[in-house]
């Protein structure tokens, strides 16, 4: 199963706080709300169009608010899996992020221009019955949108193998209204503001200062 909502209206949504959200534009948010709510593992996708650090970089503060949505909703400590370009894997130290706040974070690299896909984030290496992608890289343009696929996973080898399904929902195109956009916002709010809308969280309930660029080193 396939489906694809868009998200455009999130661009409207970032100059007005108090837009009212179409009928429509409400199911397609809730899409990425429940795939939030119900997700057992996370993968993050950062990076800039042409390998640019500054976009790799300012992305984190996008990170860090995912950081504090997912403890929030009592989700702390479940698998992140961060796919970051190669060319800045050095400021990406797996080791740095379970101290400082994530135990299960997994950080891999790919190819700056690589396409977001199964076949590139090798999801075959992520547990989890409810994936949720959420695309931060500053090459994905387009309109911003949710797409829910459900797959089967075979769970044993051989003739008798059974299969479970697995729902992977994926948050694309999101780095221009995330990080552009919602500027509007202001310094302490851009980043805290976007994700609490992504994800359907209170607004106000992440902490603005908190949610902001940062590279451990």
């Amino acid at each position: 199963m396939h489906q694809t909502y868009r998200l455009d209206f999130l661009s409207e949504c970032a100059l007005d706080p108090e837009r009212a959200l179409l009928p429509d534009e409400r199911a397609a948010l809730a899409v990425a709300h429940e795939a939030f709510a119900a997700a057992d593992a996370v993968v993050v996708r950062l990076g800039g169009k042409a390998g640019r650090l500054g976009e790799s970089i300012v992305a984190t503060g996008l990170l860090e608010g995912l950081f504090l949505a997912l403890r929030a909703a009592g989700k702390a400590g479940i698998p992140i899996h961060l796919i970051v370009d190669a060319g800045v894997a050095e400021l990406f130290d797996a080791h740095v992020y379970r101290q400082r706040l994530w135990p299960a974070i997994h950080v891999t690299t790919a190819a700056a221009d690589q396409a977001l896909d199964a076949a590139a984030m090798d999801l075959g290496q992520v547990r989890g019955e409810h994936v949720l992608v959420v695309d931060l890289h500053g090459a994905h343009d387009g309109p911003p949108r949710v797409h829910v696929e459900t797959e089967g996973i075979d769970e044993t080898a051989g003739a008798t193998a059974g299969t479970e399904a697995r729902h992977l929902t994926t948050l694309a195109h999101l780095a221009r209204v995330g990080l552009r956009e919602y500027a509007q916002r202001g310094p302490q709010r851009r980043y805290a503001d976007f994700i609490e809308d992504l994800v359907g969280l209170p607004r106000g309930m992440l902490e603005g200062s908190q949610a902001q660029p940062h590279i451990g080193l």
